[in-house]
């Protein structure tokens, strides 16, 4: 690639190939205009990612467990949830699992900044409606997540409708 092709100024860019700047790029796309997609990782689709394990195929992103055994393993004291944890990535990646060097416990849904329950919001700084202030632009940047949907949050299906929006209001400045 020429030095030209590579500082052509763009019209947006996109910073991270998950699904919402994946659906942002579609967006801009369809209405001409022009874009580049920065992202850390090797891969694009963000937290969406399979990965082979011992016995079975699973997600690395986003995953939901439902709320009756949230609740069951949330009651039980620290050492039997950590080995009944462990016990249950054994059984999905392998006897590896069991070996690693550290861990950090955090119960997120008591934590102030993600807002309990089982579909976590932003709670930036304690602030109760944060979603809704990192939804507006700031100059020319605009944040899109799962978490700032207005539809679906939390869900793939709310990064993508986020994206569009994104890029909506971005097409608007």
């Amino acid at each position: 690639m020429s030095t030209q092709q590579e500082n052509k100024l763009v019209d947006v860019i996109v910073v991270g190939a998950g699904l919402a700047g994946l659906s942002a790029a579609l967006t801009l796309n369809e209405q001409g205009f022009s874009y580049k997609i920065v992202e850390a990782s090797n891969h694009a689709g963000g937290k969406v990612s399979t990965v082979e394990g011992k016995q079975s195929y699973f997600e690395k992103g986003a995953q939901f467990i439902n709320p009756d055994m949230t609740n069951m393993v949330r009651s039980l004291e620290e050492p039997e949830r950590h080995a009944y944890l462990i016990d249950l990535l054994v059984n999905t990646l392998g006897d590896q699992a069991a070996q690693y060097l550290d861990s950090y416990e955090s119960i997120w849904v008591d934590h102030p900044s993600f807002g309990g329950g089982f579909n976590a919001s932003i709670h930036l700084g304690g602030l109760p409606h944060a979603a809704d202030l990192l939804r507006e632009p700031f100059e020319n940047v605009v944040f899109a997540s799962s978490e700032l949907a207005e539809s679906f949050p939390s869900f793939m299906e709310g990064a993508v409708h986020a994206g569009k929006a994104a890029a909506n209001r971005i097409m608007q400045r």
